[in-house]
């Protein structure tokens, strides 16, 4: 399987995407291929195919650059390639060949069950075809990238690709998700983790975490660390 990620800037190290492809290559009995798009390869495994930031995407901040992947033909790639693309500050905990091998009618991705405001989709973890769903690309621009901060619906300084990227595809097509307890956010705030312990139990009558992650979890996201 085709993977994507990002890597821009410096609030993640080259390691953290190296750590990436060795949990994927641990817990996906499939051969991986991880691509990283990124302005510095430096320390990135020579496994890992990294590929340099077109000089016209220069505007691009931080994971908004993930809109590019949809483009078609994308570096190169056959269009109606199946691919996934996932965050860097993740952490997966199991097998994910079911994952990773989830059907799709055109996109899939994770829901964002603990936060449902503006939004259902998480972008965590996509899956769909190359050139498939290039207006998501074709039809990104500086407006949408400032919009969902200066309307104050995520928080700043850099924040909406996901959900300018669901509203786009939902334009065309409906979007299939994975199974919610397939994914989890987790951050460095203890209350809010609280609240995410709550809206896990409204959702399976059952505890998120206990010393260890719910057994259904695959992939835990985190957020608000510096990794």
């Amino acid at each position: 399987m085709i993977f994507f990620c990002v890597k821009v800037g410096t609030k993640y190290s080259s390691q953290v995407v190296n750590n990436l492809y060795n949990q994927l290559d641990r817990y996906y009995s499939g051969r991986v291929y991880l691509h990283c798009l990124t302005d510095d390869d430096i320390g990135i495994y020579n496994d890992i195919q990294t590929i340099k930031i077109n000089k016209a995407d220069t505007w691009k901040k931080l994971q908004w650059h993930k809109t590019s992947f949809f483009r078609k033909n994308f570096n190169g790639f056959n269009n109606n390639e199946e691919v996934i693309v996932c965050d860097i500050d993740i952490e997966i905990l199991k097998n994910i060949d079911k994952l990773v091998d989830f059907p799709i009618n055109r996109f899939a991705a994770a829901r964002r069950w603990w936060m449902l405001e503006h939004g259902q989709m998480s972008g965590t973890w996509y899956k769909f075809k190359i050139g498939d769903l290039a207006h998501v690309d074709t039809q990104f621009d500086k407006t949408w990238q400032e919009y969902w901060v200066q309307n104050k619906l995520v928080a700043p300084p850099v924040n909406g690709e996901q959900n300018y990227v669901e509203g786009m595809v939902e334009s065309v097509c409906e979007i299939d998700y994975f199974p919610d307890t397939w994914f989890t956010k987790w951050t460095d705030n203890d209350e809010r983790n609280r609240l995410i312990q709550q809206d896990f139990y409204k959702l399976t009558n059952d505890m998120l975490y206990f010393g260890t992650f719910h057994e259904d979890i695959k992939i835990v996201h985190y957020a608000g660390y510096n990794r």
